[in-house]
């Protein structure tokens, strides 16, 4: 399956991003371009009997969040409950 991206830039660190939505339906900054990853999906299907159980294991492209990156998170990041920011 083939996507096509727009690619954005950080407005603190210029770094290239891509925006994802997350499952609670936020948006959330992606560092672009993603990495290839070897990924655990699961126990059947590849198992053999010199490896009973051993995990399936499949390459896809993981994108790292931009907050975990940018030298300048914290200055996007909202505050939580009865969290403020510092002026």
């Amino acid at each position: 399956m083939s996507m096509t991206l727009k690619v954005d830039a950080c407005r603190s660190c210029g770094a290239q991003i891509v925006w994802g939505v997350t499952e609670a339906g936020k948006a959330i900054p992606l560092d672009y371009p993603a990495d290839r990853r070897l990924v655990m999906v699961g126990t059947r299907g590849y198992s053999s009997a010199k490896y009973p159980g051993a995990p399936d294991v499949r390459s896809m492209l993981a994108f790292v969040s931009h907050f975990a990156t940018c030298p300048d998170a914290v200055a996007h990041r909202k505050p939580r409950g009865d969290e403020r920011r510092e002026a």
